[in-house]
């Protein structure tokens, strides 16, 4: 997605918290510490995936996707071991 596409979807102020999210993300090394950093703007955490908030009414969910990710017996990705996700829904009011 480009800038003017999200801007175009979600508002320009939106769009900015969300390339700024994004931003944040490719600053960590992993995406454990990216996890801690967000604090509550990480609202959801899943088996694969989470969601972070970037406004009061959207939420970005990401599903890990690096294969060298390590899974503890429940299952549970150890999201210090991930360092690639991908950006697979946006979901909020439009």
């Amino acid at each position: 997605m480009v800038l003017q596409d999200a801007e175009v979807a979600y508002g320009r102020p939106n769009a900015d918290r969300l390339t700024t999210m994004i931003a944040d993300a490719e600053a960590f090394e992993n995406v454990g510490l990216w996890h801690e950093f967000l604090g509550e703007d990480l609202v959801s955490k899943e088996t694969m995936s989470f969601q972070v908030s970037f406004s009061s009414v959207y939420r970005a969910t990401f599903v890990a996707i690096d294969r060298y990710q390590e899974v503890d017996v429940a299952g549970q990705v150890d999201w210090f071991t991930v360092e690639y996700v991908k950006l697979t829904e946006i979901s909020g009011q439009q």
